[in-house]
C-alpha cells in the first residue's frame, strides 16, 4: 500500500514523500518529490489506478474524492451506437455516439 506523505526539513522546505505502508523509517531518494505538482500526478495514478493507499492529511480530501469519482464513474451503453456518460443520479450527462449511421 503506498502512502502520500510529507516531510519537513529544517531549512523550511517541503519534500513530498511517496513511499510504501512497510517502510515508515527510511527515506529512499526515489521515494522523495521536490515539486507538488509531480508528486500529485504520481498519486492521482495511484488513486485511478485502484492501488490501496492512505494519505496522512498531506493531499485534502476533497482532491482525492474527486480523484475517486473519476475511476469509480459509470458509463450505460445503449444497443448499437454510443455510451452515455451519467452524474451520481445515474441521469444521463453527456451522449456520445461512435457510430455514423442512425438507428
Amino acid at each position: 500500500m503506498k502512502v502520500f506523505d510529507k516531510v519537513y526539513t529544517q531549512d523550511g522546505f517541503d519534500l513530498w514523500w511517496l513511499h510504501d505502508s512497510d517502510n515508515q523509517i527510511k527515506l529512499l531518494e526515489a521515494d522523495l518529490y521536490y515539486d507538488e505538482n509531480n508528486f500529485l500526478k504520481a498519486c492521482k495514478d495511484i488513486v485511478l489506478s485502484g492501488e490501496e493507499y492512505v494519505n496522512y492529511n498531506v493531499i485534502d480530501d476533497e482532491t482525492i474524492e474527486g480523484w475517486e469519482k473519476e475511476y469509480n464513474k459509470d458509463y450505460k451503453t445503449c444497443d448499437r451506437c454510443c455510451y452515455d456518460i451519467v452524474d451520481d443520479d445515474g441521469d444521463i450527462m453527456e451522449h456520445i455516439c461512435i457510430d455514423d449511421k442512425l438507428y
